[in-house]
């Protein structure tokens, strides 16, 4: 049958239920939808939430989602890239500001 890739929009031969065309672009998909939260977002939660912690911080995410685990949200890795990359392009530790002590409880 004659699809359409969800991802590149090019056409190729598939069964039924095949959105893409190859497994880079299924790669591409779903790396896309396991970012459910923007770098903006990411930072407003931190600053919200001063001294949490990586792993509250985690918890945090999956109680915005309503999970019951941590799935979904974003990965410690994540989190870390948007830190640094606010600490190198707008002078905002946001790491020193979600492990700052002053705020643990």
């Amino acid at each position: 049958m004659d699809r359409t890739c969800e991802v590149c929009n090019s056409n190729f031969r598939g069964a039924t239920k095949t959105k893409y065309c190859s497994v880079l672009c299924r790669e591409v998909a779903l790396s896309i939808k396991k970012q459910i939260f923007t770098d903006e977002d990411i930072a407003y939660v931190i600053l919200l939430n001063p001294g949490c912690g990586m792993s509250r911080l985690r918890k945090e995410f999956a109680k915005l989602l309503k999970l019951k685990k941590q799935k979904g949200g974003p990965t410690n890795t994540r989190i870390l890239g948007v830190c640094d990359y606010y600490k190198s392009e707008k002078g905002l530790d946001l790491y020193a500001i979600l492990q700052d002590p002053d705020y643990l409880q």
